[in-house]
C-alpha cells in the first residue's frame, strides 16, 4: 500500500489514511459488541450516556449512541400492547405537527414556530357528557355517509359566517369531517371531504384553536377544539393527520408566528377576514382560550 502511493502521497498523508481506516474498524467492531450486550441488558434500567468524551472517541461514541437510542426504542415499543402502540403513534405524530415537522412548501425560518404538547394525556378519541352516548350517535352519522371508521369526536366551537360562535360536535371519518349540531344532525354543507383539504394552520401560543383551508374558496373553518376547558387540539390534529394519510393525502400543518391569521369562510371568494392572536388579560372562563370574531385571547 505504502509502495503504491508513496510517489502521490506525503508519508504524514499516508499515516492519516492509515489511522481513519483503523478507526472505522474499530467502530464497526464497536457498533457490533455494544448490539450484543444491549441484548444481554435490562432495557428499561436507568442509563445516562456519559457527557465528556475525548476527541478521538467522538465519532465512535456518536455512533454507539445512535445504536443504543435505536435499539431502547425498539425495546420500548416491544414491551407495548397493540393499543399502547397506536396511542404512542398519534401522540409522535402530533408532536410532529406541533414541531412543524408536516408543514410543506415553507422556508426554513418559518419552521422555527413550534407550539408545546401535553404527551401526558391519554388519547380517548371520544369526548363529550357521556361519552357512550356520543359514540353511538357518532356512529350513526359515520354510517349514514360512505365514511366506515370513527376516529374521532369532541365538542368544539366554530365561527360562523355572520362571526358569531356556534356550538359543534365534530366528528372525523376516515373520508370526512362532519360538523353537527347539538342534535347530531349532519348538513352536506357543514361537511368537509379530507382530500379537500389544503392545509391546516396552528398558532405558537396556548390556545386551542386551529383553522382548516379547503380547495374550495369560502370554504375555511375556524375550530377551537378547547371550549370544555381539555385541550383536544394535539390529538384531533393528529388524527386528522393520519386520516387524510390514509386517503393518499397528504395534510400541510404549519404552526405560524404570524400575529393575524387570514381566512374566508363567507361563502364566496376574496372576502378574506383575519384572525388576531393576543394574550388575555382575564384569566377567567372555562375554556383553553377565549375565541370572537376578530380575536383569540390565549393564557400566557
Amino acid at each position: 500500500f505504502f509502495f503504491f502511493i508513496k510517489d502521490q502521497l506525503l508519508f504524514s498523508d499516508c499515516i492519516i489514511i492509515v489511522i481513519k481506516v483503523l478507526r472505522a474498524s474499530f467502530c464497526a467492531e464497536l457498533i457490533l459488541l455494544s448490539t450484543f450486550f444491549c441484548d444481554l441488558c435490562a432495557w428499561d434500567r436507568h442509563f445516562r450516556w456519559p457527557a465528556n468524551v475525548p476527541p478521538v472517541l467522538r465519532e465512535p461514541d456518536r455512533q454507539l449512541h445512535a445504536v443504543y437510542l435505536n435499539w431502547w426504542a425498539k425495546k420500548k415499543v416491544l414491551s407495548l400492547d397493540e393499543a399502547q402502540r397506536s396511542a404512542t403513534r398519534l401522540k409522535i405524530i402530533a408532536h410532529a405537527c406541533f414541531s412543524n415537522e408536516m408543514a410543506r412548501d415553507q422556508p426554513d425560518s418559518a419552521r422555527s414556530h413550534k407550539k408545546s404538547i401535553d404527551l401526558t394525556r391519554t388519547y380517548d378519541g371520544v369526548y363529550g357528557d357521556v361519552p357512550a352516548q356520543t359514540r353511538n350517535a357518532s356512529l350513526r352519522v359515520i354510517n349514514s355517509n360512505p365514511d366506515s371508521k370513527l376516529n374521532f369526536v369532541a365538542p368544539a366551537l366554530k365561527l360562523n359566517r355572520g362571526g358569531k360562535v356556534d356550538r359543534r360536535m365534530i366528528i372525523l371519518g376516515d373520508r370526512n369531517l362532519f360538523k353537527v349540531d347539538s342534535g347530531m344532525k349532519c348538513n352536506v354543507k357543514r361537511t368537509i371531504s379530507l382530500p379537500d383539504l389544503q392545509r391546516v394552520t396552528i398558532s405558537p401560543h396556548s390556545d386551542s384553536v386551529a383553522i382548516l383551508y379547503t380547495d374550495r374558496p369560502g370554504f375555511d373553518t375556524v375550530l377551537d377544539l378547547g371550549s370544555t376547558g381539555q385541550n383536544h387540539l394535539p390529538e384531533f390534529i393528529a388524527r386528522l393527520y393520519v386520516a387524510c394519510r390514509d386517503q393518499g393525502h397528504r395534510l400541510n400543518v404549519v404552526v405560524t408566528g404570524e400575529p393575524a391569521l387570514e381566512y374566508n369562510n363567507s361563502g364566496k371568494a376574496q372576502q378574506n377576514k383575519a384572525l388576531t392572536f393576543m394574550a388575555a388579560t382575564d384569566s377567567s372562563g372555562s375554556g383553553v382560550c377565549q375565541l370572537t370574531k376578530n380575536a383569540v385571547y390565549y393564557r400566557s
